[in-house]
């Protein structure tokens, strides 16, 4: 979403009363509670303001409330604080957001806008936040996280894709099976990239051993699931696909998170995605597609491609000669 760090921010932290503290402006190099005064100090200068929060579970599975500010007048936007709570109602998240502003004397009358997710506790109609904070000043304008949305569309065509709504499955199998093995994850540490398909070889080659290596009958199930997947051309094409496609919504997802993106240029940058993922779709292209995925298919050896078998119809829908 909107919140992720890039690890070439320099990221400062300030701690206070179990809450942790965030600065992605890189001039910042304040380490204590005067990070948090500056911040506040140039909303205050710049008078009007934009809420993002948006609540997570970290890796402790402990919920947390993270809230960022972007001010009018300049391309800063920077997080405040994590703050962790019991409760992920509305009530509770409101709360959390308006003791953030009141700690750092704010007036909530200059907020402009509000940023969430389109969740029930955030964006229902009667008891949301949104509505919660409309009712103290109705002239802050509630957007729905982009990039959130973003997600939201990918995963609503990919769900009416059986090919690659398949292989992000077998993805998301081959992820929990290296990252809760210490010895497979760090050879997953020493591969050339995180991409399945340039490591296509190595996964093969590594399945075997890990069979070899592992005495758990669930996690050898669950190992020949995957590598039988990996050696079928369907798993292959729909690799090769999603990656063609999802490569162009994961760069507008990366460039939904600038800080000094506005929301016209958000809007415009959707609309060019929508016109490139419109021009694959022509003949060249998928040809192109498909000889890349059939010598990847011939130089692995993996299965060939199979039409899918035809099912006969049921007998009240059979036409009779005559």
């Amino acid at each position: 979403m909107f919140l992720k760090l890039s690890l070439a921010v320099l990221v400062t932290l300030c701690y206070s009363e179990g809450q942790v503290h965030f600065s992605t402006n890189p001039e910042r190099t304040v380490t204590d509670n005067g990070t948090i005064r500056d911040i506040a100090s140039s909303i205050r200068d710049a008078r009007y303001f934009t809420i993002m929060a948006d609540e997570m579970t970290d890796a402790s599975n402990r919920e947390q409330v993270v809230e960022c500010f972007r001010w009018v007048g300049s391309d800063f936007e920077d997080f405040v604080g994590f703050h962790k709570v019991d409760k992920v109602n509305a009530d509770t998240l409101a709360a959390v957001i308006k003791d953030v502003v009141l700690r750092m004397n704010l007036d909530l009358h200059n907020c402009r806008g509000r940023c969430y997710d389109g969740a029930a506790n955030m964006a229902r109609s009667r008891t949301g936040i949104a509505t919660q904070l409309r009712h103290v000043e109705e002239r802050a304008i509630f957007t729905h996280c982009y990039g959130h949305a973003l997600n939201l569309a990918v995963a609503d065509v990919v769900k009416q894709s059986k090919v690659i709504r398949d292989v992000l499955d077998t993805v998301g199998e081959i992820n929990k099976l290296l990252k809760y093995s210490p010895r497979r994850d760090s050879l997953f540490e020493q591969l050339k990239s995180s991409s399945v398909i340039d490591n296509y070889e190595v996964f093969q080659e590594f399945w075997d051993e890990a069979m070899d290596t592992t005495s758990d009958s669930d996690n050898s199930a669950r190992i020949t699931g995957v590598k039988a997947q990996m050696e079928k051309f369907d798993f292959l094409f729909g690799l090769c696909l999603g990656d063609c496609i999802l490569r162009h919504t994961d760069n507008l997802s990366k460039t939904l998170q600038s800080p000094s993106l506005s929301a016209a240029d958000s809007q415009q940058l959707a609309k060019l995605i929508c016109k490139t993922l419109d021009c694959l779709q022509n003949q060249e292209l998928f040809s192109l597609l498909w000889g890349k995925v059939s010598g990847i298919q011939e130089k692995l050896q993996i299965d060939q491609a199979m039409l899918p078998r035809r099912h006969k119809a049921p007998q009240q829908f059979e036409v009779e000669d005559g």
